[in-house]
Protein backbone atom coordinates (compact mmCIF):
# COMPACT_ATOMS: atom_id res chain seq x y z
CA UNK A 1 0.00 0.00 0.00
CA UNK A 2 2.66 2.93 0.78
CA UNK A 3 4.68 1.60 -2.18
CA UNK A 4 1.27 2.61 -4.17
CA UNK A 5 0.89 5.42 -2.96
CA UNK A 6 4.36 6.40 -3.92
CA UNK A 7 4.12 5.66 -7.65
CA UNK A 8 1.73 8.54 -8.37
CA UNK A 9 3.91 10.88 -6.31
CA UNK A 10 7.08 10.19 -8.41
CA UNK A 11 5.49 10.01 -11.42
CA UNK A 12 3.54 13.63 -11.45
CA UNK A 13 6.90 15.13 -9.96
CA UNK A 14 8.99 13.99 -12.98
CA UNK A 15 6.62 13.64 -15.78
CA UNK A 16 6.84 11.10 -19.04
CA UNK A 17 9.60 11.66 -20.03
CA UNK A 18 11.62 11.75 -16.82
CA UNK A 19 9.65 8.96 -15.46
CA UNK A 20 10.68 7.10 -18.67
CA UNK A 21 14.22 7.75 -18.08
CA UNK A 22 14.29 6.55 -14.09
CA UNK A 23 12.08 3.58 -15.09
CA UNK A 24 14.77 2.92 -18.23
CA UNK A 25 18.10 3.17 -15.41
CA UNK A 26 16.36 1.15 -12.90
CA UNK A 27 16.16 -2.04 -15.17
CA UNK A 28 19.75 -0.91 -16.61
CA UNK A 29 20.68 -1.44 -12.57
CA UNK A 30 18.59 -4.65 -12.19
CA UNK A 31 20.54 -6.38 -14.95
CA UNK A 32 24.20 -5.15 -13.75
CA UNK A 33 22.83 -6.79 -10.23
CA UNK A 34 21.90 -10.06 -11.74
CA UNK A 35 24.98 -11.87 -10.57
CA UNK A 36 25.05 -10.80 -7.15
CA UNK A 37 21.16 -11.62 -7.51
CA UNK A 38 21.67 -15.13 -9.01
CA UNK A 39 18.64 -17.42 -7.71
CA UNK A 40 20.25 -17.00 -4.21
CA UNK A 41 16.52 -16.16 -3.00
CA UNK A 42 15.15 -19.56 -3.88
CA UNK A 43 18.95 -21.26 -2.61
CA UNK A 44 18.98 -19.57 0.35
CA UNK A 45 14.84 -20.42 1.55
CA UNK A 46 15.85 -23.87 0.11
CA UNK A 47 19.25 -24.41 2.13
CA UNK A 48 17.95 -22.76 5.85
CA UNK A 49 14.25 -24.46 5.25
CA UNK A 50 16.49 -28.07 4.67
CA UNK A 51 18.93 -27.66 7.45
CA UNK A 52 18.53 -24.49 9.06
CA UNK A 53 22.24 -23.60 8.64
CA UNK A 54 23.02 -19.33 9.43
CA UNK A 55 26.46 -20.26 7.18
CA UNK A 56 24.26 -20.55 4.14
CA UNK A 57 23.54 -16.67 4.87
CA UNK A 58 27.22 -15.84 5.75
CA UNK A 59 28.06 -17.69 1.91
CA UNK A 60 25.32 -15.85 0.11
CA UNK A 61 25.80 -12.22 1.35
CA UNK A 62 29.88 -12.28 1.11
CA UNK A 63 29.12 -13.64 -2.77
CA UNK A 64 26.86 -11.28 -3.18
CA UNK A 65 28.77 -8.66 -2.38
CA UNK A 66 31.88 -9.80 -4.60
CA UNK A 67 29.34 -10.32 -8.01
CA UNK A 68 27.73 -7.09 -6.79
CA UNK A 69 31.28 -5.09 -7.39
CA UNK A 70 32.19 -6.91 -10.35
CA UNK A 71 28.52 -6.61 -11.39
CA UNK A 72 28.58 -2.35 -10.85
CA UNK A 73 32.12 -2.13 -12.76
CA UNK A 74 31.18 -4.04 -15.73
CA UNK A 75 27.42 -1.81 -15.97
CA UNK A 76 29.76 1.39 -15.38
CA UNK A 77 31.55 0.56 -18.20
CA UNK A 78 28.59 -0.34 -20.61
CA UNK A 79 27.13 2.82 -19.54
CA UNK A 80 29.44 4.96 -20.56
CA UNK A 81 30.56 3.11 -23.74
CA UNK A 82 26.68 3.78 -24.86
CA UNK A 83 25.67 6.68 -23.51
CA UNK A 84 29.06 8.31 -23.27
CA UNK A 85 29.86 11.50 -20.99
CA UNK A 86 25.88 12.04 -20.07
CA UNK A 87 23.12 12.20 -17.65
CA UNK A 88 22.33 8.55 -18.23
CA UNK A 89 25.18 7.13 -17.38
CA UNK A 90 25.73 9.36 -14.68
CA UNK A 91 22.02 7.98 -13.17
CA UNK A 92 23.05 4.32 -14.00
CA UNK A 93 26.16 4.80 -11.87
CA UNK A 94 23.72 5.96 -8.91
CA UNK A 95 20.91 3.23 -9.72
CA UNK A 96 24.32 0.27 -9.28
CA UNK A 97 24.89 2.18 -6.33
CA UNK A 98 21.43 1.60 -4.66
CA UNK A 99 21.92 -2.15 -5.21
CA UNK A 100 24.58 -2.92 -2.54
CA UNK A 101 21.89 -2.49 0.24
CA UNK A 102 19.81 -5.51 -1.40
CA UNK A 103 23.39 -7.82 -0.92
CA UNK A 104 22.36 -7.26 2.67
CA UNK A 105 18.76 -8.10 2.40
CA UNK A 106 18.45 -11.73 4.18
CA UNK A 107 14.94 -12.64 3.83
CA UNK A 108 15.40 -16.32 2.32
CA UNK A 109 16.64 -16.77 6.44
CA UNK A 110 13.41 -15.76 8.08
CA UNK A 111 11.43 -17.11 5.04
CA UNK A 112 13.06 -20.03 5.14
CA UNK A 113 12.12 -20.96 8.79
CA UNK A 114 8.68 -19.80 8.48
CA UNK A 115 8.40 -16.73 9.42
CA UNK A 116 7.05 -13.74 7.50
CA UNK A 117 6.20 -11.41 9.85
CA UNK A 118 10.05 -10.04 10.73
CA UNK A 119 10.82 -9.65 6.27
CA UNK A 120 7.26 -7.85 5.96
CA UNK A 121 7.66 -5.71 9.32
CA UNK A 122 10.79 -4.55 7.51
CA UNK A 123 9.42 -3.67 4.14
CA UNK A 124 6.84 -1.43 5.48
CA UNK A 125 9.57 0.54 7.61
CA UNK A 126 11.56 0.82 5.13
CA UNK A 127 8.77 2.01 2.52
CA UNK A 128 7.25 4.12 5.15
CA UNK A 129 10.87 5.72 5.33
CA UNK A 130 10.77 6.01 2.11
CA UNK A 131 7.68 7.48 1.58
CA UNK A 132 8.06 10.44 4.12
CA UNK A 133 11.62 11.15 2.58
CA UNK A 134 9.87 11.52 -1.27
CA UNK A 135 7.44 13.85 0.30
CA UNK A 136 10.32 15.99 2.54
CA UNK A 137 13.03 15.89 -0.34
CA UNK A 138 11.82 15.10 -3.46
CA UNK A 139 8.43 16.77 -3.71
CA UNK A 140 10.82 20.05 -3.45
CA UNK A 141 13.01 20.04 -6.51
CA UNK A 142 11.78 16.72 -8.56
CA UNK A 143 14.92 15.92 -9.55
CA UNK A 144 16.15 12.60 -10.30
CA UNK A 145 19.36 13.20 -8.75
CA UNK A 146 17.13 13.43 -5.54
CA UNK A 147 15.18 10.35 -5.82
CA UNK A 148 18.25 8.44 -6.70
CA UNK A 149 19.92 9.74 -3.45
CA UNK A 150 16.94 8.72 -1.11
CA UNK A 151 16.93 5.30 -3.07
CA UNK A 152 20.24 4.78 -2.08
CA UNK A 153 19.91 5.58 1.08
CA UNK A 154 16.35 3.67 1.80
CA UNK A 155 18.19 0.43 0.22
CA UNK A 156 21.08 0.40 2.48
CA UNK A 157 18.99 1.36 5.08
CA UNK A 158 16.73 -1.98 4.78
CA UNK A 159 20.01 -4.07 4.17
CA UNK A 160 21.41 -3.49 6.77
CA UNK A 161 18.16 -3.67 9.13
CA UNK A 162 17.80 -7.18 7.43
CA UNK A 163 21.52 -8.20 8.40
CA UNK A 164 21.80 -6.65 11.44
CA UNK A 165 18.37 -8.69 12.86
CA UNK A 166 19.78 -11.50 11.53
CA UNK A 167 22.99 -11.55 13.09
CA UNK A 168 21.02 -10.78 16.87
CA UNK A 169 19.03 -13.56 16.05
CA UNK A 170 21.85 -15.85 15.00
CA UNK A 171 23.76 -15.06 17.90
CA UNK A 172 26.96 -14.77 15.04
CA UNK A 173 29.60 -12.43 14.86
CA UNK A 174 31.37 -12.69 11.76
CA UNK A 175 31.14 -10.34 9.04
CA UNK A 176 30.90 -10.50 5.14
CA UNK A 177 33.87 -10.33 2.92
CA UNK A 178 34.73 -10.07 -0.40
CA UNK A 179 36.26 -13.52 -2.12
CA UNK A 180 36.33 -13.56 -5.96
CA UNK A 181 36.68 -17.24 -6.19
CA UNK A 182 34.85 -18.77 -4.04
CA UNK A 183 31.96 -16.43 -4.55
CA UNK A 184 32.38 -17.50 -8.72
CA UNK A 185 32.67 -21.09 -7.55
CA UNK A 186 28.97 -20.40 -5.60
CA UNK A 187 27.78 -18.54 -8.36
CA UNK A 188 28.63 -21.78 -10.92
CA UNK A 189 26.84 -24.03 -8.32
CA UNK A 190 23.96 -21.93 -8.70
CA UNK A 191 23.95 -21.57 -12.38
CA UNK A 192 21.06 -23.40 -13.36
CA UNK A 193 18.64 -21.56 -10.58
CA UNK A 194 19.87 -18.65 -10.98
CA UNK A 195 19.66 -18.74 -15.24
CA UNK A 196 15.63 -19.89 -14.40
CA UNK A 197 14.95 -16.99 -11.90
CA UNK A 198 16.81 -14.43 -13.34
CA UNK A 199 15.72 -15.35 -17.04
CA UNK A 200 11.90 -14.76 -15.88
CA UNK A 201 12.74 -11.25 -14.69
CA UNK A 202 14.12 -9.97 -17.30
CA UNK A 203 11.67 -10.91 -19.49
CA UNK A 204 9.14 -9.58 -17.82
CA UNK A 205 11.45 -5.94 -18.23
CA UNK A 206 12.51 -6.26 -22.20
CA UNK A 207 9.41 -3.82 -22.81
CA UNK A 208 11.00 -1.21 -19.91
CA UNK A 209 13.96 -1.72 -22.33
CA UNK A 210 13.30 -2.12 -25.88
CA UNK A 211 10.33 0.71 -26.11
CA UNK A 212 12.99 3.51 -25.61
CA UNK A 213 14.89 2.05 -29.03
CA UNK A 214 11.42 2.20 -31.19
CA UNK A 215 9.00 4.93 -29.46
CA UNK A 216 10.22 7.26 -27.24
CA UNK A 217 11.28 8.37 -23.12
CA UNK A 218 7.82 10.31 -22.77
CA UNK A 219 5.87 6.69 -24.33
CA UNK A 220 8.04 4.82 -22.01
CA UNK A 221 6.80 6.94 -18.77
CA UNK A 222 3.25 6.01 -19.36
CA UNK A 223 3.77 2.52 -19.98
CA UNK A 224 5.29 2.35 -17.00
CA UNK A 225 2.37 3.85 -14.70
CA UNK A 226 0.47 1.02 -15.63
CA UNK A 227 3.88 -1.50 -15.34
CA UNK A 228 4.14 -0.45 -11.66
CA UNK A 229 0.20 -1.17 -10.93
CA UNK A 230 0.64 -4.75 -12.22
CA UNK A 231 3.89 -5.24 -10.65
CA UNK A 232 2.24 -4.26 -7.16
CA UNK A 233 -0.49 -6.67 -8.01
CA UNK A 234 1.72 -9.77 -8.86
CA UNK A 235 3.97 -8.73 -5.78
CA UNK A 236 1.22 -11.06 -4.19
CA UNK A 237 1.78 -13.84 -5.63
CA UNK A 238 5.70 -13.77 -5.60
CA UNK A 239 5.42 -13.29 -1.60
CA UNK A 240 2.53 -16.01 -1.78
CA UNK A 241 5.27 -18.61 -3.72
CA UNK A 242 8.40 -17.39 -1.05
CA UNK A 243 5.80 -18.40 1.86
CA UNK A 244 5.17 -21.69 -0.11
CA UNK A 245 8.45 -22.81 -1.26
CA UNK A 246 9.31 -24.38 2.48
CA UNK A 247 5.90 -26.70 2.58
CA UNK A 248 6.73 -27.79 -1.49
CA UNK A 249 10.36 -29.09 0.60
CA UNK A 250 8.03 -30.74 3.25
CA UNK A 251 5.94 -32.26 0.47
CA UNK A 252 8.64 -34.42 -0.96
CA UNK A 253 8.05 -36.47 2.34
CA UNK A 254 4.48 -37.52 1.03
CA UNK A 255 3.71 -40.12 -1.55
CA UNK A 256 2.30 -39.09 -5.21
CA UNK A 257 -0.92 -38.78 -4.93
CA UNK A 258 -0.66 -36.82 -2.05
CA UNK A 259 2.21 -33.87 -4.05
CA UNK A 260 0.01 -34.14 -7.37
CA UNK A 261 -3.07 -33.32 -5.50
CA UNK A 262 -1.10 -30.42 -3.32
CA UNK A 263 0.26 -29.27 -6.97
CA UNK A 264 -2.93 -28.70 -8.67
CA UNK A 265 -4.91 -27.80 -6.33
CA UNK A 266 -2.23 -24.72 -5.43
CA UNK A 267 -2.75 -24.28 -9.40
CA UNK A 268 -6.39 -24.11 -9.34
CA UNK A 269 -6.31 -21.86 -6.26
CA UNK A 270 -3.72 -19.70 -7.52
CA UNK A 271 -5.67 -19.82 -11.25
CA UNK A 272 -8.76 -18.38 -9.47
CA UNK A 273 -7.90 -15.71 -7.52
CA UNK A 274 -5.71 -14.23 -10.16
CA UNK A 275 -8.73 -14.25 -12.63
CA UNK A 276 -10.47 -12.47 -10.26
CA UNK A 277 -7.76 -9.67 -9.52
CA UNK A 278 -7.12 -9.61 -12.81
CA UNK A 279 -10.99 -8.24 -13.22
CA UNK A 280 -10.78 -6.19 -10.43
CA UNK A 281 -7.43 -4.72 -11.94
CA UNK A 282 -9.04 -3.89 -15.24
CA UNK A 283 -11.97 -2.26 -13.33
CA UNK A 284 -10.18 -0.68 -10.54
CA UNK A 285 -7.31 0.29 -12.46
CA UNK A 286 -8.59 3.08 -14.93
CA UNK A 287 -9.94 4.73 -12.04
CA UNK A 288 -6.80 4.54 -10.19
CA UNK A 289 -5.27 6.06 -12.94
CA UNK A 290 -7.61 9.03 -13.58
CA UNK A 291 -7.84 10.08 -9.66
CA UNK A 292 -4.37 9.68 -8.80
CA UNK A 293 -2.07 10.52 -11.47
CA UNK A 294 -2.02 13.95 -13.34
CA UNK A 295 -3.72 14.32 -16.97
CA UNK A 296 -0.61 14.05 -18.85
CA UNK A 297 -0.81 10.57 -17.51
CA UNK A 298 -3.47 9.54 -18.29
CA UNK A 299 -3.13 7.70 -21.92
CA UNK A 300 -1.66 4.86 -19.24
CA UNK A 301 -5.29 3.85 -19.26
CA UNK A 302 -5.30 2.16 -22.94
CA UNK A 303 -2.51 -0.42 -20.79
CA UNK A 304 -4.55 -1.95 -18.42
CA UNK A 305 -6.94 -4.11 -20.13
CA UNK A 306 -4.07 -5.78 -21.48
CA UNK A 307 -2.19 -5.88 -17.84
CA UNK A 308 -5.30 -7.46 -16.77
CA UNK A 309 -5.50 -10.46 -19.20
CA UNK A 310 -1.39 -10.79 -18.29
CA UNK A 311 -1.87 -10.71 -14.82
CA UNK A 312 -3.53 -14.66 -14.58
CA UNK A 313 -0.67 -15.96 -16.64
CA UNK A 314 1.80 -14.56 -15.43
CA UNK A 315 0.30 -15.70 -11.55
CA UNK A 316 0.31 -19.24 -12.83
CA UNK A 317 3.73 -18.90 -14.02
CA UNK A 318 5.07 -17.88 -10.97
CA UNK A 319 3.30 -20.53 -8.81
CA UNK A 320 4.50 -22.92 -11.24
CA UNK A 321 8.25 -21.96 -11.17
CA UNK A 322 8.03 -22.13 -7.11
CA UNK A 323 7.12 -26.07 -7.39
CA UNK A 324 10.09 -26.09 -10.29
CA UNK A 325 12.77 -24.36 -7.40
CA UNK A 326 12.22 -26.53 -4.86
CA UNK A 327 11.50 -29.79 -6.18
CA UNK A 328 15.40 -28.88 -7.41
CA UNK A 329 14.67 -29.44 -11.17
CA UNK A 330 17.12 -26.42 -11.37
CA UNK A 331 18.40 -27.63 -15.25
CA UNK A 332 14.88 -27.99 -17.00
CA UNK A 333 13.50 -24.46 -15.13
CA UNK A 334 16.85 -22.68 -16.88
CA UNK A 335 16.31 -24.13 -20.34
CA UNK A 336 12.50 -23.98 -20.46
CA UNK A 337 13.33 -20.40 -19.17
CA UNK A 338 15.99 -19.16 -21.95
CA UNK A 339 13.11 -20.32 -24.23
CA UNK A 340 11.05 -17.78 -22.53
CA UNK A 341 13.26 -15.50 -22.64
CA UNK A 342 13.97 -15.91 -26.78
CA UNK A 343 10.36 -15.99 -27.39
CA UNK A 344 9.50 -12.81 -25.95
CA UNK A 345 12.47 -10.86 -27.72
CA UNK A 346 10.90 -11.77 -30.69
CA UNK A 347 7.29 -11.43 -30.45
CA UNK A 348 7.95 -8.28 -28.59
CA UNK A 349 10.06 -6.95 -31.02
CA UNK A 350 7.62 -7.89 -33.96
CA UNK A 351 5.23 -6.09 -31.87
CA UNK A 352 7.05 -2.91 -31.55
CA UNK A 353 7.69 -2.56 -35.06
CA UNK A 354 4.85 -2.91 -36.68
CA UNK A 355 2.48 -2.45 -33.86
CA UNK A 356 2.76 0.07 -30.77
CA UNK A 357 4.27 -0.75 -26.91
CA UNK A 358 0.28 -2.05 -25.67
CA UNK A 359 0.74 -5.20 -28.04
CA UNK A 360 4.10 -5.89 -26.19
CA UNK A 361 2.09 -7.54 -23.22
CA UNK A 362 0.20 -9.48 -25.07
CA UNK A 363 3.66 -11.03 -26.66
CA UNK A 364 4.67 -11.23 -22.75
CA UNK A 365 1.56 -13.08 -22.10
CA UNK A 366 1.74 -15.61 -25.13
CA UNK A 367 5.63 -16.38 -24.71
CA UNK A 368 4.89 -16.82 -20.46
CA UNK A 369 1.79 -19.12 -21.44
CA UNK A 370 3.88 -21.56 -23.60
CA UNK A 371 6.67 -21.88 -21.08
CA UNK A 372 4.53 -22.20 -17.95
CA UNK A 373 2.88 -25.23 -19.92
CA UNK A 374 6.29 -26.64 -20.43
CA UNK A 375 6.79 -26.03 -16.73
CA UNK A 376 3.79 -27.61 -15.31
CA UNK A 377 4.82 -31.22 -18.17
CA UNK A 378 8.27 -31.07 -15.98
CA UNK A 379 6.25 -30.51 -12.60
CA UNK A 380 4.36 -33.80 -13.26
CA UNK A 381 6.97 -35.63 -14.92
CA UNK A 382 9.36 -35.21 -12.30
CA UNK A 383 6.28 -36.87 -9.55
CA UNK A 384 5.61 -39.57 -11.45
CA UNK A 385 9.34 -40.54 -12.22
CA UNK A 386 10.16 -40.28 -8.77
CA UNK A 387 7.59 -42.75 -7.24
CA UNK A 388 7.67 -44.90 -10.10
Amino acid sequence: MVTFLTIPIIASGLGPEKYGIYNFVLSFGMYSFLLANWGFLAKGIREVASNQSVNTVDDIVSTRLALWLIGTIIGTGIGFLIWKNSEISYLIILAQLSNLGTVFIVDFYFLGRKNTFIPGLLRFISQLLFLMLIYIFFMNDNSLLTLFIILIFIRLFEGLLFFGIFKLRSNTRTVPNIKFKKSLLILWSNFHLGLGSKMGLITLSLPLILIPFYFSEAILGIYSVAHKLFLLVITVFSVFSVVLAPQIIEYLKFDKNQQIKMYRKTLWAAGLVALLIGVAFYLIGVRVIELLFEPIFQQAINYIPFFALLIPVWAIYIVTTSFINNLGLDNNYSKISVFHFIISVVLIVITLKILDPRYTILALGLSTLIATIQLHKRVINFINIKHG
